[in-house]
């Protein structure tokens, strides 16, 4: 919503967005290319009991997780509305530091929600052999459609477009 906010006040000529159903409403009146669909996914140590499970999981397990998170609008809603379905989880901290949270998953344990499209950014990352995705049971809506947003008559430079079709074809493969 950020970007959005952004686009309406020319601070930004295009934003690279994830936006669900309940949001779509948000795009309108912008230009909106997806490139393609995603969901949340938790993510933690492939050393941890939960990786372990090989089974997708359940409320219950997440329970008893300990959480680190990211600061994520979507995030936030997914811990907001699985707190009114089923109770709180522990979270441990919230940042926007990739590092501390990486640290925190395989150092101690920790898990986290974020987008799966997350490790199409992260092919390079030095602890991507450490860290998992894992499904969870599908207790409410967690799918995205990503794509590039902007205002209808904005004209992007060539390297913008180049740009553009370099991360998307990341993500279409």
């Amino acid at each position: 919503m950020d970007i959005i906010a952004d686009l309406k006040n020319d601070k930004i000529d295009i934003g690279f967005i994830a936006i669900n159903r309940k949001n779509m409403d948000a795009v309108t009146g912008f230009q909106f290319t997806p490139v393609t669909k995603g969901k949340l996914l938790v993510f933690a140590s492939k050393d941890s009991a939960i990786a372990k499970t090989k089974e997708i999981i359940k409320p219950n397990v997440l329970k008893e997780q300990l959480f680190v998170l990211y600061k994520d609008e979507y995030v936030h809603s997914f811990t907001s509305d699985f707190h009114r379905l089923y109770g709180p989880i522990n979270i441990f901290l919230k940042t926007t530091d990739t590092q501390i949270i990486t640290n925190t998953i395989i150092k101690l344990g920790a898990i986290t929600i974020g987008h799966d499209i997350s490790a199409e950014f992260n092919q390079n990352f030095p602890y991507k052999e450490e860290i998992i995705a894992l499904e969870t049971e599908d207790f409410f809506d967690t799918s995205f459609t990503f794509g590039w947003i902007k205002k209808y008559d904005n004209k992007l430079a060539r390297e913008t477009n180049l740009f553009i079709e370099k991360v998307s074809n990341i993500l279409i493969k």
